[in-house]
């Protein structure tokens, strides 16, 4: 096992060495890792939700199935995203992330034609069997598709950042998080734009296309996994003291994923991150619905992405700014609660009534403490030896509670006609976390 990870191991200093730049290789880090993030687009519920559509229609499937379909290769993904995160731990980020981003482009291909595949093979065994063909195959896509994106590209892009800062961790974050937020409240109306210019089918192919083509020698050539391994500094410096990082709250001892997993903290911020993906994975994988059930347009929702990422950047800048110097545990209660209001309002939006601005501010508000927690937490508390397996380990448990919510919101419009009760549900489990998130302890209370 050993000599096959040193196989995969890309030398620190190929195809240059960054110890020689003339100033802090973290920043040009921090755009690569900007990059890896919104390459994982096409894989995130805001890119394949603009599919949705298109999938109900093409593949003449119903749209409870395709939920159940995109909620078992998801939850699928959720469970083996630590075993991704324990192979980045021990190769480096480099052989992982041109892995994924290969495995990510042959299965946006294989979606863009799996009806007639399904259909083709369906004719060799009977008509009658393409539904069931159709339902595994696409099952599976799903699976490699929410794996590869959401999961293994996001994660070793996010935490390759964190490894080249400590005392600056908030203001690297805050930068990868503006910009991907802006990404990715963009992606429904780019995708579409793509989808206009040509179909759907050229759209994902166009996607795989570049990943091949530009992302991979682009990873090849930036991506570096530590600056321990190149003889440089996390924030180019030697590094805080002792005292300076209890003030700055940098992690000092390495947690095992088994320790992380014994204390509070790890479940509570992993909560309120699950929390907040399941209702954005069910709201976004079904916004087109739920606007036009209440009779508004789909250009209405596809603006609240738009306009959110202003309140977005507002967050992120304040937030990732202070989370230097403030402990992470004044946050949960403060993401509860803009979560609980903001899944309260959905069934009274309006036409841009005060309900629609309430949730557009929201929205924005809890994007920005969700790029907060999943990137900042982990090292934060628990350090970066075993940052790999521990971050995979709370974004699978994130993947499969996100998985749920397309399902959820769907179940409930086909048997009560609207979403509406799906909403209260999730509202009234923020607000049981609301309550448990003033216990979270102080990181340096911690027992490290």
């Amino acid at each position: 096992m050993r000599k096959f990870h040193k196989k995969l191991t890309f030398r620190p200093t190929f195809p240059f060495n960054p110890a020689s730049w003339s100033f802090f290789y973290g920043w040009i880090i921090l755009a690569a890792g900007i990059v890896g993030v919104l390459m994982s687009l096409p894989g995130q519920t805001t890119g394949v939700s603009v599919f949705t559509d298109h999938l109900v229609e093409n593949y003449r499937i119903d749209r409870v199935w395709l939920m159940v379909a995109y909620l078992i290769g998801t939850a699928g993904s959720g469970f083996l995203v630590r075993f991704a995160g324990r192979v980045y731990d021990r190769t480096g980020v480099r052989p992982i992330a041109i892995v994924a981003a290969l495995t990510l482009a042959a299965t946006l291909v294989l979606l863009s034609q799996l009806d007639r595949l399904a259909g083709g093979m369906a004719n060799q065994l009977g008509q009658k069997g393409y539904p069931l063909l159709l339902f595994i195959f696409l099952t599976l896509l799903f699976f490699l598709l929410r794996y590869s994106g959401q999961g293994v590209t996001t994660l070793v892009a996010r935490n390759m950042v964190m490894k080249w800062f400590e005392s600056r961790r908030g203001i690297a974050n805050f930068f990868l998080g503006f910009v991907t937020s802006l990404g990715f409240n963009a992606t429904p109306k780019f995708f579409n734009y793509l989808i206009e210019k040509g179909s759907w089918r050229s759209a994902w192919v166009w996607m795989a296309v570049f990943l091949v083509v530009a992302y991979i020698p682009f990873l090849l050539v930036f991506y570096r996994d530590n600056p321990q391994s190149l003889g440089l500094h996390p924030d180019g410096k030697a590094g805080d003291t002792v005292k300076q990082r209890n003030r700055r709250f940098v992690a000092t001892r390495d947690f095992t994923l088994s320790e992380a997993r014994k204390t509070r903290e790890f479940w509570l911020y992993t909560s309120i991150i699950a929390l907040l993906g399941l209702f954005f994975t069910g709201f976004t994988m079904n916004f087109e619905s739920v606007f036009e059930s209440k009779g508004l347009t789909k250009e209405l929702a596809m603006d609240l992405f738009i306009y959110s990422g202003l309140f977005s950047f507002i967050i992120q800048l304040g937030g990732n700014w202070l989370v230097d110097y403030v402990s992470l545990r004044y946050y949960l209660p403060l993401a509860a609660i803009s979560t609980t209001l903001g899944i309260v309002v959905v069934p009274f939006v309006g036409y841009y009534n005060l309900f629609y601005y309430i949730f557009l501010i929201t929205l924005g508000t809890n994007t920005a403490f969700f790029g907060i927690f999943t990137t900042i937490t982990w090292p934060r508390l628990f350090g970066t030896r075993h940052l790999g397996e521990i971050s995979g380990s709370a974004i699978g448990i994130v993947v499969v509670a996100s998985a749920m919510g397309p399902l959820l919101l769907s179940l409930f419009y086909k048997y009560r006609g609207t979403y509406d009760p799906a909403f209260y549900l999730c509202a009234g489990l923020s607000f049981i976390l609301l309550l448990f998130s003033f216990t979270a302890r102080d990181e340096r209370k911690m027992n490290r």
